[in-house]
């Protein structure tokens, strides 16, 4: 017996120094060794070429350096946040013209009937986008952004309409709002039919029709709530039409009105998150959802590469992310939390919902100047 344990502690030990010894297996695909990272604009889905290709799009972004922006939604303090971060992580500055939408819209037009193409990127309200793809002074963007290619990632698809020239980057409402310090709690409207009411007579704001989006989106629900021509010449008589959704949002904020009527989501949200005492009436028949903000890449622009490397960020988890915190607005991608100030949150089930067919309608209204007549705006 004792023999056989000597045998076998000296095999053991033989076996222990042949594999001591031995060459070391290379890794199994399966280890646990980091994931390839992919650009930081790119999703986890993206074939390696696509990487590859992606990465020359970016480093042609930022030789170029510069996006030059017409834009409605990078303002304020959201968009000075928005703007320095992407420069200050990509290397490419954003240097924005802002002003009322219908003469940036007209100036872009001019500009291009002259041949000069000066800006790169221009975002707005879809009808707005819609009137420059009118004008011939947009070009097709949406299948040159990965990060809208998995279309699961969001709640509605970013791709506006059917050639791909209008990008929706957030969820958008429009209802009313009002001042809290001058609408008592279960004091504020709670129906779009109540506007006309003597009661809101001289206290309320709306966007005129004819150079604002805002409040022309309520124009739609005329067939679905059968709102007559009574109904909006009496709400033009009774409310103070001002120049921009801006100015009314403004007005309300300084407590110089009661109620700002066709109240844009986005706008509110910034405003809330800078102090101002506004808060929205959820009338029954329902808020209104729109395209969200829209943009467009502009037809020759100056700085293409860094324009489309913007318009893919936006769309992706840190730019839906990072844009939405600073605006306070809805996300349109399921991944992101909502940022929404309570107050001004929209309950985007109940919500009347407008599509492209309803944008062709808005346009043809704006244009033929249908709602500003009928509510006495010149």
């Amino acid at each position: 017996m004792k023999r056989v344990s000597i045998l076998f502690l000296i095999v053991s030990v033989v076996l222990i120094t042949l594999l001591a010894c031995a060459p070391k297996a290379a890794p199994s695909s399966l280890s646990n060794a980091p994931p390839k990272q992919l650009a930081p604009t790119t999703t986890a889905t993206t074939s390696d070429a696509s990487v590859a290709e992606w990465a020359k799009v970016e480093e042609a972004a930022r030789k170029e350096g510069k996006i030059l922006a017409f834009t409605w939604g990078l303002t304020g303090t959201p968009g000075d946040k928005i703007v320095a971060f992407f420069k200050d992580k990509y290397g490419i500055e954003i240097e924005r013209v802002t002003g009322v939408t219908s003469t940036l819209i007209e100036r872009i037009k001019t500009d291009h009937a002259a041949g000069r193409y000066v800006a790169d990127w221009f975002d707005a309200s879809p009808s707005s986008n819609y009137a420059l793809k009118l004008a011939g002074a947009t070009e097709p963007i949406a299948d040159l952004l990965p990060a809208i290619k998995d279309k699961s990632v969001f709640y509605t698809t970013p791709q506006w309409e059917v050639d791909g020239q209008l990008v929706t980057t957030n969820l958008s409402g429009f209802t009313i709002a009002y001042n809290t310090k001058l609408v008592s709690p279960g004091q504020e409207p709670k129906s779009w039919r109540e506007l006309t009411e003597s009661k809101w007579a001289g206290k309320m704001v709306l966007a005129s029709p004819t150079t604002a989006p805002d409040f022309i989106y309520t124009y739609v629900l005329k067939e679905k709530l059968n709102l007559n021509d009574d109904y909006f010449k009496t709400l033009g008589k009774q409310s103070k039409v001002l120049p921009t959704g801006r100015d009314a949002a403004s007005m309300l904020s300084r407590g110089e009105a009661h109620l700002w009527i066709g109240a844009s989501s986005i706008m509110a949200a910034s405003m809330v998150l800078e102090g101002a005492p506004i808060k929205f009436a959820m009338p029954q028949e329902g808020p209104i959802q729109s395209g969200g903000t829209t943009m467009v890449k502009l037809k020759n622009a100056p700085h293409p590469n860094a324009t489309r490397f913007f318009m893919n960020w936006l769309y992706t988890l840190e730019g839906q992310k990072i844009v939405n915190e600073a605006k306070g607005t809805a996300p349109l991608r399921k991944d992101v939390a909502d940022p929404t100030p309570k107050d001004v949150s929209i309950p985007w089930e109940k919500a009347a919902k407008i599509n492209f067919d309803d944008i062709l309608k808005i346009t043809k209204i704006q244009s033929e100047k249908t709602l500003s007549t009928m509510m006495g705006v010149n």
